[in-house]
């Protein structure tokens, strides 16, 4: 009883005490951000290649594809022929001959004379109209139009009509894979299409008075036509453009020294097709991600190159080359490439023809033309780097909704294994939504160049492995709820691990930096 008594008068005076929240405090670690950097992926898509184990530069972009049907567009095109018999009137038996008729037709397209081209795709649309009152036979025929040596000819049978109310008849017609002769009837002209057109009374039909007063009509639409092959004359065309081409591995450059050994530049006009051009580099810039730019210092900059026919025929074509190479002793390609520069505005003027009709119409056509013009780069990665400094965006949440949990104090930890031969003063911006600065926190501590490192698998690379530590003061940590992102700057250099002192580096195949970000914090707890 002395015991339970004693309990009951501490249950009492605890029970009527006021009571407070129970606190305590805890240590908590969280894994923020996690990714791998490599240049694996630039590997094989026309930027990167692999020599003697180590990465090169060859870039190969493509600035302009001339194709066939941009350079010849063949208008859609109607012809209609209207047929009345030069009499007042006359009987027409069964079976009677009353149009007869072969035209040519002129297919307007200006500038260009062609004398042959062949379709990959592409319809006629035909309609026949009879005004006499028994079935026509419409027999349409194109001479100078063929597929696998036989000629194009259709037959439509028209029904009895009148002048307001005529026998109609339509038909769609597919011209894939046909080859039309447009040399017209002499065989020297160009752009004609010859057509014949013969319309007799039914055989089996009644005898009738034809006057001079009924229109028989034939109209064909040719559209959609696209080619494959032509030949004649290609026109005295200009092609200005002005293109870009973006590296974006460099869209966060930031400041600091790049230096490059030697290295070449190449503008490629590759010709496929048996046309006569010239050709004209009139600029090429380069803008970095500071918005500096520089212009590439070349003799041939803004001169006319001459660009020869391809040779040969459909399985012996030999495209022609002409190139504008940029060298290191022809121009100022180092402070060019030097620039880092994240895209390149390009500049270029092409002609067909300058010279006029040179060819006498044979310029030529076939399936596997291209004309082409390419950006090329090609150098071995060998450079050194003083303080350059690059930068990634990476999202990030430190929001701490929980009014029990509070955060007191912390850090960020950076865990980094690093293969690439260069070391790095690592800097993190805390960002929030607006992309407006919360807070900076920077460490003493470098991630160090992988030639400071030891061997590993699976690559035989040197690896060397960092921990950064970025120290959270109560300024910051009062402020993460507005946290939303956190930029990683680097500032980077390629330093000999036995002199200590700038050196060019290559970077070894399979190269990559892994980055790791958690967080450690002491956080307040109540209940």
């Amino acid at each position: 009883m002395k015991y339970t008594s004693v309990l009951l008068v501490f249950l009492v005076i605890t029970l009527g005490c006021k009571k407070k929240d129970l606190t305590w405090e805890s240590d908590w670690a969280a894994p923020l951000v996690s990714d791998t950097l490599s240049l694996e992926n630039l590997v094989n898509d026309s930027t990167l290649g692999v020599s003697g184990g180590f990465y090169e530069l060859n870039m190969r972009r493509l600035l302009f594809d001339l194709n066939i049907n941009d350079l010849l567009e063949i208008p859609d095109t109607t012809i209609v022929q209207d047929f009345t018999i030069a009499i007042a009137s006359f009987v027409a038996s069964p079976g009677f001959t009353f149009v007869s008729s072969t035209e040519e037709h002129q297919i307007n397209i200006p500038d260009v004379q062609l004398k042959s081209i062949s379709l990959s795709k592409g319809y006629v649309d035909v309609q026949v109209k009879n005004p006499i009152p028994t079935t026509a036979i419409f027999k349409v025929t194109l001479p100078g139009v063929t597929k696998d040596g036989v000629t194009f000819s259709e037959t439509y049978s028209a029904p009895p009509g009148t002048d307001a109310n005529p026998g109609v008849v339509n038909k769609t017609i597919d011209l894939s894979g046909y080859t039309m002769d447009l040399t017209g009837s002499t065989g020297a002209g160009c752009n004609l299409l010859l057509s014949t057109v013969k319309v007799s009374t039914a055989s089996n039909g009644p005898t009738v008075t034809i006057t001079d007063q009924q229109v028989t009509k034939v109209e064909a639409t040719f559209r959609d036509v696209e080619i494959y092959y032509a030949k004649g004359y290609f026109g005295n065309q200009v092609i200005e453009e002005i293109d870009t081409v973006g590296l974006d591995i460099l869209n966060g450059y930031e400041s600091g020294y790049f230096d490059i050994g030697n290295t070449s530049l190449k503008f490629i006009v590759d010709n496929g097709i048996k046309v006569s051009a010239d050709a004209r580099l009139k600029g090429l810039t380069s803008y970095n991600n500071l918005n500096n730019s520089i212009d590439l210092i070349h003799p041939l900059i803004n001169s006319n190159l001459v660009i020869n026919p391809a040779s040969g025929y459909w399985n012996t074509l030999t495209p022609s080359e002409t190139t504008i190479e940029a060298n290191t002793g022809n121009s100022n390609i180092e402070n060019f490439i030097e620039n880092l520069g994240n895209s390149y505005k390009v500049d270029y003027r092409v002609q067909l023809n300058p010279w006029g009709n040179v060819s006498g119409s044979s310029d030529e056509y076939f399936p596997n033309s291209k004309f082409r013009i390419y950006l090329e780069a090609n150098m071995p990665l060998v450079f050194g780097m003083n303080d350059l400094v690059l930068r990634d965006t990476f999202d990030l949440n430190l929001n701490q909704e929980d009014s029990k949990v509070k955060i007191k104090s912390g850090k960020l930890i950076l865990n980094a294994a690093n293969s690439f031969p260069l070391s790095a003063k690592v800097d993190l911006f805390l960002i929030d939504e607006n992309n407006a600065l919360v807070a900076q926190v920077s460490s003493s501590e470098l991630l160090q160049s992988g030639l400071f490192g030891v061997v590993e698998a699976p690559y035989a690379l040197k690896t060397a492995h960092s921990q950064i530590e970025f120290i959270l003061d109560d300024s910051v940590i009062g402020k993460l709820d507005q946290i939303k992102h956190v930029v990683v700057r680097a500032k980077m250099n390629t330093t000999d691990p036995v002199s200590s002192m700038d050196q060019q580096i290559q970077i070894p195949e399979h190269a990559y930096l892994s980055l790791k970000i958690r967080s450690e914090f002491k956080t307040s707890n109540a209940l």
